[in-house]
């Protein structure tokens, strides 16, 4: 698999001026190009470390809702988030399609379409997504 590795030259300007400046290199991104120019190729979100995130219970209801072709079918969830957990973390899940009901802590509530659940699994900041229990 090949890799592309973008390299930004970033001229860092001292008090002194131009003639001092020291020049720094910053790797931009590290793309593989064999998952970008085939893209059956990277691996399936069962297969990923995002899976990894989800409690047995979201894993088999998502793998439910796989094999019956119906994504749109929503859990209630607790998430568990690195702190500290701020407006614009809770911003990002909620553009991911999470809708958070409660935030308290490192813990959010609220709930998630199987379709969106890849997703939110991606965020750095979430560890674990657990799938609320009915008493």
């Amino acid at each position: 698999m090949k890799i592309i590795l973008i390299l930004i030259a970033v001229a860092m300007l001292s008090a002194a001026g131009p003639a001092r400046a020291m020049p720094t290199l910053y790797a931009q991104a590290i793309i593989p190009t064999a998952y970008a120019a085939e893209p059956s190729k990277a691996p399936s979100f069962e297969q990923s470390q995002e899976w990894g995130k989800l409690g047995e219970s979201l894993q088999k209801a998502w793998k439910a809702a796989k094999e019956s072709g119906d994504m749109s079918q929503s859990y209630k969830c607790f998430v568990r988030v690195r702190s500290p957990f701020d407006p614009g973390d809770r911003d990002f899940l909620q553009s991911k399609g999470f809708n958070v009901r409660l935030a308290a802590g490192n813990v959010v509530r609220g709930s998630v379409t199987a379709q969106d659940l890849p997703e939110v699994a991606k965020l750095y900041f979430v560890k674990k997504i657990n799938l609320a229990t009915e008493d």
